[in-house]
This record gives structure tokens, sequence and C-alpha cells, in this order.
């Protein structure tokens, strides 16, 4: 079975696409602190985790 291809994503990339506060942003951290997901300093952050991090902000602001 091939290895599975991971894709990442930069934090200033990030913060660049996504305008979110300074709270929203240590948030997304902490979610993916919470999954044990560790940001890469050569990389970033895996992107299918960051997604997921940043949906679940999405989804709590929709709620409000």
């Amino acid at each position: 079975m091939p290895e599975r291809q991971v894709s990442y994503i930069q934090p200033d990339q990030a913060r660049r696409s996504f305008a979110l506060s300074p709270a929203q942003w240590r948030q997304i951290d902490g979610l993916l602190r919470q999954r044990g997901v560790e940001l890469c300093e050569e990389r970033g952050w895996p992107l299918e985790a960051f997604s997921a991090a940043l949906c679940s902000i999405v989804e709590e602001l929709e709620l409000h």
C-alpha cells in the first residue's frame, strides 16, 4: 500500500488566508495541541488537522 502524502500549511500562510482574531488563532493552536498535533517548524501544521480545527472554530462562531 502506498504511503499517504501529508500536506502542510505554514502558520503565516494560514494567517494571510483566514482573517481570525488572535484569540481564535490561540483557540486553533489549543485544539491542535489537544488532538496531539504539534507545529512542525519546517513544514507547519498538517493541513487535514488544521482544517478540522478551523471547522470547529467556524461552527462555534455560527452558533453564537
